[in-house]
């Protein structure tokens, strides 16, 4: 969530100048004393996206020590464990990955939720063109981020009054680049083993290097890491059947982001044509239908993997524009870690290198390197 970046960056600056650890170090006065430190400043620095700060301090108010929360009996038995395998995975990502892991993920809250935050996006009927927020330091994003469903509710009939396309959907988990110590969150614990060492080398792969403005190009660092880390980890535990069928399972993903990526471009086609209302939202809806078919004949090779709930509720433009399809450049930046060796720390020196050359030449030699790997 990008609107993070702007609060956590002035959170930070807050809790610098005022120096409030010795206070939060006495429980008794935790609570009160982040009220009154940070509830005046935090308003004054972000107005309208107070909301954002209040829940980022409740995610501060209710976090523990990971050990401590791993060997609480209070706990249930499945959480310690998963607590333990998050300790493991931590150790591995420092270790084997080069993460600088340090204090993030070294505790865990429990929100008593499902969703940490409720994203909201945008679009007009007739347009792919997300609607736009913008914050000061972290620019312009298509989306706009609630930590609670009812502000991401109101919003949406809001904007639904409009006239817009709407699509609002909880997340589980979001990395604030290093600004803050993200914590362990109930909202991801349930996942498998595979599921959570994935998210977490993602996120503590955008802790490790974040390029402000370019999210094609972050993501597709991150999730080379994660690929690469979630290969090596399992390797060293035995585990190649698992990691075979993670492979099939984005696969699956890639098949749906694919079936996505066809609908938009007809899309597209679509509203540039100058027709009357009633016959593009007619041609509109029949688009929608054959991209249902498209998936409904795809099903039998997607390795089991359903996507029934998303195809089979409603689909608008902005739903269709909430499937990322900012993977492109992975190809690239594998090749640019077997050119390391595998070595990591040579890796991100490699990244940092590249970022900083204007954005079309890295885009380009990015894919001149994964059109490499294809040739081979």
């Amino acid at each position: 969530m990008n609107a993070l970046y702007d609060i956590c960056r002035c959170w930070r600056s807050i809790l610098a100048r005022l120096e409030p650890r010795r206070i939060l170090a006495k429980p008794g006065l935790r609570a009160a004393a982040l009220v009154f430190i940070l509830g005046p400043s935090l308003s004054g620095c972000f107005g309208f996206y107070g909301q954002a700060a209040r829940g980022q301090s409740e995610i501060l108010l209710k976090q523990r020590s990971l050990v401590a929360a791993a060997n609480d009996p209070s706990t249930s038995a499945k959480t310690r464990e998963k607590l333990r395998q998050v300790q493991r995975i931590r150790i591995f990502a420092d270790r084997r990955l080069a993460l600088e892991v340090g204090d993030n993920y070294g505790s865990y809250a429990d929100l008593e939720r499902e969703s940490v935050v409720w994203n909201v996006m945008a679009a007009p009927e007739f347009s792919l063109k997300p609607k736009t927020w913008c914050y000061p330091i972290a620019g312009c994003v298509g989306y706009r981020g609630f930590f609670s469903e009812g502000d991401a509710d109101r919003l949406v009939a809001q904007l639904q009054a409009q006239g817009y396309d709407v699509y609002s959907g909880g997340v589980d988990a979001y990395s604030t680049l290093g600004f803050l110590k993200d914590p362990v969150l109930n909202t991801f614990l349930d996942k498998s083993d595979v599921e959570l060492a994935s998210l977490l080398f993602h996120e503590l792969a955008h802790a490790r290097f974040y390029l402000k403005g370019d999210t094609a190009f972050n993501e597709s660092y991150a999730t080379a890491v994660e690929y690469a880390g979630l290969k090596l980890w399992l390797q060293e535990r035995g585990d190649g059947t698992t990691f075979a069928r993670y492979q099939q399972y984005e696969e699956a993903i890639a098949q749906f982001r694919a079936l996505v990526r066809q609908t938009r471009a007809e899309l597209a086609q679509l509203y540039r044509q100058p027709l009357p209302t009633q016959d593009m939202r007619a041609r509109k809806q029949a688009i929608i239908s054959s991209l249902r078919d498209r998936y409904q004949r795809a099903k039998p090779g997607l390795h089991g993997v359903s996507f029934d709930k998303w195809f089979f509720s409603d689909i608008n433009n902005a739903k269709l524009n909430s499937v990322a399809t900012y993977e492109d450049l992975v190809p690239g930046f594998t090749t640019m870690l077997a050119r390391c060796n595998q070595d990591f720390p040579c890796f991100y020196a490699a990244v940092e290198r590249l970022s900083r050359r204007p954005k079309s030449e890295r885009d380009a030699l990015l894919r001149n390197l994964g059109q490499a790997v294809t040739r081979d």
